[in-house]
């Protein structure tokens, strides 16, 4: 194919991840996006590409294909996305809730309290303004009371469940009973695949 880059199989590289990670393929999965961020490295002769989205999604579907093969070894290439979707987005780009959102949970495995809160704020922030994200805003929710459990604060925590409760009950048919006895497997039972 004249003038053909591998730089354009950007959107099949990303999809075909997500297949690979459903399958349980992560060495695969992980060995074609990191082979994609070499391409953009040879193609544009950059070391380190903060400036393009492209990269930021790649580096976002590599901490996710990581995460889900070797749990929580994936927060290297969220921190490296959350570097691209700041220099790259607005304040309120959805990219940037969720890499906050994956790294607070890596920040509430290792007990910062403080770094976990601070990223989780923002991604509750961001996805508050979305109506079409109100399950990623309760999972945030779910997220910021087990950080508030951490910290002892036990009826802040509740509080966190509650309302994750409230906007969940708009995105579950009627048949489905809600607890307080949340889980995270429960709450991405709602949100795409590529965003678990």
């Amino acid at each position: 194919m004249p003038n053909f880059k591998r730089v354009q199989l950007y959107s099949p590289i990303i999809f075909g991840s997500y297949i690979h990670m459903i399958k349980g393929n992560f060495k695969i999965a992980e060995k074609q996006l990191l082979q994609a961020l070499n391409d953009r490295k040879e193609e544009y002769k950059i070391e380190d590409d903060v400036k393009s989205k492209r990269s930021g999604h790649i580096l976002y579907c590599l901490g996710n294909v990581v995460s889900k093969d070797r749990p929580f070894e994936g927060s290297e290439y969220f921190h490296r996305s959350l570097k691209v979707f700041q220099q790259t987005g607005s304040d309120f780009d959805l990219d940037l809730a969720q890499c906050c959102y994956k790294l607070a949970q890596y920040y509430l495995q290792e007990e910062s309290s403080d770094t976990a809160t601070q990223m989780i704020d923002k991604a509750i922030e961001i996805f508050s303004h979305y109506k079409y994200f109100e399950p990623h805003h309760a999972r945030a929710l779910w997220v910021k009371s087990q950080i508030m459990s951490q910290t002892g604060d036990c009826k802040g925590a509740h509080a966190m469940e509650i309302e994750a409760l409230e906007i969940l009950r708009g995105h579950v048919s009627g048949d489905r009973e809600w607890s307080t006895a949340l889980s995270l497997e429960d709450l991405d039972q709602l949100v795409p695949v590529w965003d678990r």
